[in-house]
């Protein structure tokens, strides 16, 4: 008699889960590194995320969030559009976790326990947001330059739809990075006086 034997069709980890864990390992770099620093950080450390170092009007806000934004989809862009850009694809979750802890180590050094509500208010859905849009942008980036390595092995050109929808995606991102910038904007001007 013979046994059949069923295999979980997602067997192997997702790409969200991959994003995910450099990603924390970024966000515990950077609260570790915060806390033996002193003197000023530089914005391509903390990449704006925190409100105490992001700007004291709306239109500082936005335009320094997507700054941030706008450098991380370009490295992405870039870097997908090469056949080996996948280590640089790989980092940015990292770069990007460290940036997260800098901004909640920042915070929590400022206002203590105090600074939970704006932690939660502002922080949390800027962070998630964010982390969002990265993943996808990597996760574009990766596809990208997969097949383009698949192309070069097969001796093929790659195909103009592919680089299209690629642009595409990018200016969608681009498009949702903008709006989220200036929802950060409003929603800390708007609890400026709460938090």
């Amino acid at each position: 008699m013979k046994h059949t034997i069923y295999f979980p069709k997602h067997s192997c980890p997702s790409s969200a889960m991959l994003f995910c864990i450099p990603l924390t390992i970024g966000m515990i770099a950077g609260s570790v590194w915060f806390s033996g620093h002193t003197g000023d950080i530089s914005p391509v450390l903390h990449q704006y995320f925190s409100p105490q170092l992001s700007g004291d009007t709306v239109s500082c806000v936005f335009l320094e969030s997507l700054s941030s934004s706008i450098l991380i989809l370009l490295v992405c862009f870039v870097f997908g559009l090469c056949a080996i850009g996948q280590p640089v694809a790989a980092a940015l979750p990292l770069y990007r976790g460290f940036g997260i802890g800098i901004s909640v180590s920042v915070g929590y050094a400022h206002g203590g326990a105090s600074a939970l509500p704006e932690t939660l208010l502002i922080l949390v859905p800027d962070v998630l947001a964010a982390s969002a849009v990265t993943y996808i942008a990597v996760r574009e980036a990766f596809r990208t330059s997969n097949a383009l390595i698949k192309a070069l092995c097969r001796g093929e050109s790659s195909e103009k739809p592919l680089l299209k929808m690629y642009c595409i995606r990018f200016s969608v991102l681009l498009l949702i990075s903008a709006v989220l910038a200036s929802i950060k904007a409003l929603l800390g001007y708007l609890l400026s006086g709460i938090v």
